[in-house]
């Protein structure tokens, strides 16, 4: 395939993706700004402010992740002031701040910022908003036509919920949502491709855990989602279109015996323990820093 070519077959994914450069800029001008005023008055000492507890917290959270592999704390006049020092949102466990929601978002984006510095944390949000859209994209695209896609993904971009809360860039929100959607959009592959099944199995139980672990509060409704996704492509997670066909296939195989076996076997269900696994996997840092904290 050459480029022309490769182009004219992913134009709107391609047109998406540099709409998305730009609407990256626009998420991320809070942070953007304050840079600006940081490099204007350079001997003043600088770090990023937020206009909520919640994106304090995190942010804070993320930041001493990154430097340390703490999710903690030591506030020492709390000996004498019984637990009454700490942020919004914030435990106090024997003394040690903690967080005081849900934990993934500071791992996540603590992990990110081990890679990219500190000072990505606060721009992690908008981008994942724009991924997010361009999975929102592949994600209609595989139920509706390629332009019915993309003018989803469009309206996706400038919807008021999304706008805002990937502006407020240390919210939950949006990190959550990403991830949801690209994990549902690897489900699909995997029921509807007959290749690289293993993959898309890892991939869909890798990014549910990681939507779930930032918000596991979501997962009833999110689990009844899954759940009737399945329940409409029983006939493909199970292959029972294939055996029938075998069941009524009377050319045996090179061995004398009919292929009912091999042909009635399920495929994609067994995959779908592997996202299970994975899917499990994803809370045991949850698990550990819960037990430690």
């Amino acid at each position: 395939m050459n480029l022309m070519t490769f182009i004219r077959k992913n134009q709107y994914f391609l047109i998406l993706a540099t709409i998305g450069v730009i609407f990256f800029l626009l998420y991320s001008i809070l942070p953007f700004a304050q840079l600006d005023w940081h490099f204007n008055h350079p001997s003043i000492n600088f770090d990023f402010k937020f206009n909520t507890p919640d994106e304090s917290l995190n942010y804070y959270f993320s930041s001493q992740f990154a430097r340390t592999n703490q999710l903690q704390y030591f506030e020492p006049l709390n000996n004498f002031m019984h637990r009454v020092i700490f942020p919004r949102w914030a435990l106090v466990i024997d003394g040690r701040v903690t967080p005081g929601n849900f934990v993934g978002i500071d791992l996540i984006y603590g992990t990110l910022a081990k890679i990219f510095s500190v000072w990505s944390i606060p721009f992690l949000t908008p981008l994942f908003a724009v991924v997010g859209v361009l999975f929102f994209y592949l994600f209609i695209k595989e139920f509706f036509k390629e332009k019915v896609a993309f003018i989803s993904a469009l309206l996706m971009f400038v919807f008021p919920g999304w706008w805002y809360y990937a502006s407020r860039t240390l919210f939950h929100n949006i990190l959550f949502l990403s991830l949801l959607i690209i994990g549902l959009y690897f489900l699909i592959r995997l029921i509807n491709s007959s290749r690289k099944k293993l993959l898309y199995s890892i991939l869909f139980g890798l990014f549910l855990g990681l939507s779930l672990i930032v918000r596991t509060s979501e997962i009833v409704w999110v689990t009844l989602v899954i759940l009737i996704i399945c329940i409409f492509n029983l006939k493909k997670i199970f292959n029972f279109s294939a055996c029938r066909r075998k069941i009524n296939s009377p050319v045996p195989t090179k061995s004398g015996h009919l292929p009912l076996k091999r042909g009635g076997q399920p495929k994609t269900w067994s995959y779908l323990l592997i996202s299970l696994i994975v899917f499990s996997a994803c809370f045991v840092p949850i698990f550990y820093h819960h037990q430690i904290l």
